[in-house]
């Protein structure tokens, strides 16, 4: 598989799927990144209590809590609205100055954007 001393896995589903089948022994040194999962109560209260409403909403409509992309597909379509709001407008050019200044509510809190010039 390739691991390392020290590995990291970056994907949703990489993390849990086959992060599941490594035995115990193996991931000492194996950490995993996410953008979101939906079950952090142990880890997190606050942050669990933040995507509450959105999970159980997923749950309530799908059968199944949000994966990491469903919470970022949900996050970015919230942001461009928010933005839209913002702004005032759907013209591209101020929805980007806004995005580049402004503050916006995501599922995990408060994110700020960092506007990105040619």
């Amino acid at each position: 598989m390739g691991l390392h001393k020290v590995s990291t896995l970056v994907s949703a589903w990489t993390t849990y799927e086959v992060g599941m089948g490594i035995p115990e022994a193996a991931t000492e040194n194996l950490y995993a990144l996410t953008y979101h999962y939906w079950n952090v109560e142990d880890f997190s209260k606050d942050l669990a209590a933040k995507c509450k409403p959105l999970v159980d909403g997923h749950t309530k409509k799908f059968g199944l809590p949000p994966d990491a992309y469903a919470v970022l597909i949900y996050d970015a379509c919230d942001i461009l609205f928010q933005a839209i709001q913002k702004a005032g407008s759907v013209d591209s050019k101020k929805i980007g100055e806004v995005l580049g200044k402004e503050t916006f509510s995501t599922a995990k809190g408060p994110g700020k954007f960092r506007r990105i010039t040619n």
